[in-house]
């Protein structure tokens, strides 16, 4: 028999972050006899929003989806190739309440932007949470709920304003230290590490 959390979390945010199984209790709210895991994928913005969102997504849960959804369309199909099925939804009332939620065994915020969630869903989200549900917060969902300090202690203290203008630059890629890099990879001098280029 489970002991439950033993840890609720940072006395400033009340999140317990990490993988620490200190931190984890999963109430018996989530089916391990599915075979696979569900993921609620939550794109809604009420500021900027990047181009790979697409068009925004009438309310409901899974509604039509364009070429143009390409965040929505990449992360679907790659759950169907690795073992996760996925809903996704721009609808806040989709997240308004803890029994939906715990039907998913993580919610993502996908470039989420500004205030996206009602006082229910934040409600939701922080009970969701707390009862042992995951949370995957990608690129903007940074820059999102910033007035909400549970959310930003969620997210381990972040904030994201601003990434400043687009600037010139060389990107470069290699592996470890000792491993010879491939040529598609070098970049011009010295690597930090090894000192060979």
């Amino acid at each position: 028999m489970s002991q439950g959390a033993q840890e609720l979390g940072d006395p400033d945010y009340g999140v317990c972050q990490g993988t620490n199984p200190r931190c984890y209790h999963d109430w018996g709210n989530f089916d391990a006899t599915q075979g696979y895991y569900r993921v609620l994928l939550y794109t809604r913005t009420a500021g900027p929003r990047h181009a790979n969102l697409g068009p925004a997504l009438s309310t409901g849960l899974n509604p039509p989806l364009t070429t143009a959804n390409v965040v929505r369309n990449a992360i679907l199909e790659m759950g169907a190739g690795n073992g996760f099925r996925g809903d996704c939804t721009e609808d806040v009332t989709q997240l308004a309440s803890p029994a939906t939620l715990f039907r998913y065994n993580a919610v993502v915020f996908f470039s989420t932007s500004r205030d996206t969630l009602d006082d229910a869903a934040q409600t939701s989200l922080r009970q969701y949470v707390r009862g042992g549900g995951g949370f995957v917060g990608i690129h903007n969902a940074f820059g999102t709920e910033y007035n909400w300090p549970w959310y930003e202690g969620l997210l381990g203290g972040a904030n994201f304003y601003d990434h400043g203008p687009v600037q010139p630059g060389t990107p470069y890629a290699w592996w470890a230290a000792r491993t010879p890099r491939p040529p598609r990879c070098r970049r011009p001098g010295p690597s930090p590490t090894s000192g060979t280029t």
